[in-house]
């Protein structure tokens, strides 16, 4: 028996178009803003001693090494702002 090229392929007999999304009738509607995100993430390069010291210090104030730095950059925020009122 020799195969027939010219029919449908395994993939097509496969897929259907019941699993592409229906986009009839989409254009010209506005998308709806985007939330402004929750968090801010950054990416740090820091030198290698304070990853040993973030770890421990995280760790004796049990919180994530993320916690303890936003709470270090608010406490930073609130000694600045007392020295502008000064």
């Amino acid at each position: 028996m020799a195969k027939d090229f010219k029919g449908k392929s395994a993939a097509d007999k496969f897929f259907n178009t019941m699993d592409t999304k229906d986009t009839k009738g989409t254009q010209g509607k506005k998308k709806k803003a985007a939330p402004p995100p929750e968090h801010y993430r950054v990416n740090l390069k820091l030198r290698p001693q304070y990853k040993e010291y973030l770890q421990e210090a995280a760790w004796y104030d049990r919180k994530s090494i993320t916690e303890f730095i936003n709470d270090l950059i608010e406490a930073d925020k609130i000694k600045r702002q007392g020295e502008d009122e000064a």
